[in-house]
């Protein structure tokens, strides 16, 4: 549910809403100050929280070069069979 959504539904219940926004806000709800179904008394201040996108960390690029290399070896070997 966005945010706005949450806000709306929550003032026509006659709740007072608060809205802590994450930074990077991806605009919709990640929790609240009540459980759905708790009962609250009218008029109650309700915490509404907002998730966050989640931007992976900005890294330098590498100015060295990998010189490692993985050496692979074939198996040349034939499988045997032993005649009885």
């Amino acid at each position: 549910m966005t945010v706005e959504e949450a806000v709306s539904v929550l003032k026509e219940a006659g709740f007072e809403v608060q809205v802590v926004e994450a930074e990077n806000s991806d605009g919709l709800v990640a929790s609240s100050s009540i459980i759905a179904g708790e009962e609250c008394r009218y008029g109650s201040e309700i915490t509404v929280y907002t998730g966050s996108v989640n931007t992976p960390p900005e890294t330098e690029p590498s100015t060295t070069a990998d010189t490692s290399q993985s050496e692979t070896t074939e198996n040349t070997t034939e499988p045997t069979s032993e005649a009885q």
